[in-house]
């Protein structure tokens, strides 16, 4: 039994394999690139000691050719994120993770990588920009439910932060009006649901909306990509509050085989 690094067309089903082999870290996703040349993916390193925590590396795999570079040095990586954003390649570190903290200090917080190394950015989890304004998240932990994010703002008109209204949500995205996207999830975990809040640049709330299921991304401010209960994927046009399927032109998976 291995894992492998595939890139997956959902409009017509080719698989490519980038990589494979048992050191794929199938318990952190891997990043496509935005000209879909290149994929960040983690690797795991040494599993030694009495707790089953392994170190994880960071590389950067060739789409063309399947070749590796290591981008982030082994280490014990928990909880980390590594995406796409407006900054570039970005590496978020929380505090701690289910197995403990590793971002403890200035070892936590978002990264950019600079074409030679990640260079830290910032303490707060970056999320998304548009014109003058910045989305945030304050976060000790992506897994554990008694330390909830808050949702920061910055722009023009300063920092604010969305605790009051928005508190144990999830960042989704800003315009360049300052409007921001925030889901928060119903507290009854077997409800399977929760609201859609758009901000002013003041903070207030524009509108509300209720869903079912769990929002996971969007694309703007208009279109969200929803887990259903039933683990259908949907679409949601929040302007004429559709819900249809559409496919991606490109996803990443690690799977084993």
């Amino acid at each position: 039994m291995g894992e492998e690094l595939r890139l997956v067309s959902p409009q017509n089903g080719r698989t490519t394999v980038l990589v494979s082999g048992t050191l794929l870290s199938s318990s952190l996703p891997a990043a496509l690139a935005p000209d879909g040349r290149s994929v960040a993916a983690f690797r795991l390193g040494n599993c030694g000691g009495p707790a089953p925590v392994c170190q994880t590396r960071l590389v950067l795999v060739d789409v063309s050719n399947g070749t590796e570079r290591e981008i982030l040095a082994g280490g014990y990586h928990l909880g980390a994120r590594i995406t796409w954003t407006a900054l570039g390649l970005t590496f978020f570190q929380p505090e701690c993770a289910e197995a403990g903290c590793a971002g403890t200090g200035d070892q936590g917080g978002t990264f950019v990588w600079d074409g030679t190394a990640f260079k830290r950015w910032s303490d707060l989890r970056f999320v998304a920009s548009a014109g003058g304004w910045t989305l945030l998240e304050r976060l000790t932990s992506f897994t554990s439910a008694s330390t909830p994010r808050s949702v920061v703002v910055r722009g023009p008109q300063g920092e604010i932060a969305l605790n009051a209204q928005a508190r144990d949500s999830r960042a989704i995205a800003i315009n360049e009006l300052g409007e921001a996207l925030v889901w928060r999830l119903d507290p009854d975990p077997i409800a399977q649901r929760g609201s859609l809040l758009r901000f002013g640049p003041d903070g207030r709330v524009l509108w509300e909306a209720n869903l079912v299921g769990t929002v996971l991304d969007s694309v703007g401010m208009d279109i969200v990509l929803v887990a259903s209960p039933t683990n259908a994927i949907e679409l949601y046009d929040l302007k004429r509050m559709l819900r249809f399927e559409t496919p991606a032109p490109w996803t990443v998976t690690i799977a084993s085989r």
